[in-house]
């Protein structure tokens, strides 16, 4: 197929100057729909990899007790995933983006990761 370019398991992701530096696993938005996470630590005005597919760990909102097929969202500014929708309240105020759904039941206080498989189950318009 002439116009196939790549599986799309991992894309550039281009860090815009003057953005916060990225360090390898913090989660971020990729566009205004999509969640990504750096695979490398990707420093600001440089571009690279991310992964938008399959099973990662991430930071949560501790006060969540989170199950399984539960849908979580990006909170980007303190780079976890809570179960709550909301926005960040900056200029631009940003909504929270779904993440994807928890894989592995995450208990509430005292456990501060999650398991989630990526840009699954986004919510409807």
């Amino acid at each position: 197929m002439r116009n196939f370019v790549k599986e799309g398991y991992d894309l550039d992701y281009p860090n815009p100057d003057g953005a916060a530096a990225l360090s390898a696993g913090d989660p971020l938005r990729y566009g205004d729909n999509l969640v990504a996470v750096a695979l490398v630590d990707i420093a600001a005005g440089v571009t690279g990899s991310v992964v938008t597919e399959g099973v990662v760990t991430l930071t949560k909102l501790g006060a969540d007790a989170m199950e399984i097929g539960d849908r979580v969202f990006l909170d980007h500014a303190n780079k976890r995933v809570q179960l709550a929708t909301g926005s960040d309240g900056g200029s631009p105020d940003l909504a929270f983006v779904c993440a994807g759904v928890v894989v592995e039941a995450a208990a509430g206080s005292g456990t501060t990761t999650v398991k989630v498989k990526l840009n699954v189950s986004q919510p409807t318009a």
